[in-house]
């Protein structure tokens, strides 16, 4: 059973040091059976991904699938 989430604010940290950035995006959860999908207001904040999760990165109208395997995620 697919669970739907809004609450958890997924952002994604695409880059590293000060050349990162933290876009919203839809996050998978396996375990859980857990879609989060994303929040776009500045004060909601967000919860960076953890690095098993299937991530679909939210940028400039689009949606991008972010394959595990081009990901260097950085924690802030």
């Amino acid at each position: 059973m697919l669970n739907l989430c809004g609450h958890l604010h997924p952002v994604a940290v695409v880059g590293r040091g000060a050349d990162r950035l933290r876009l919203p995006c839809f996050s998978y959860c396996k375990t859980s059976e857990r879609l989060a999908l994303p929040a776009y207001g500045r004060l909601t904040g967000g919860h960076p991904c953890s690095p098993g999760e299937r991530i679909w990165l939210v940028a400039e109208g689009a949606i991008v699938d972010w394959p595990q395997s081009s990901r260097q995620l950085d924690r802030p």
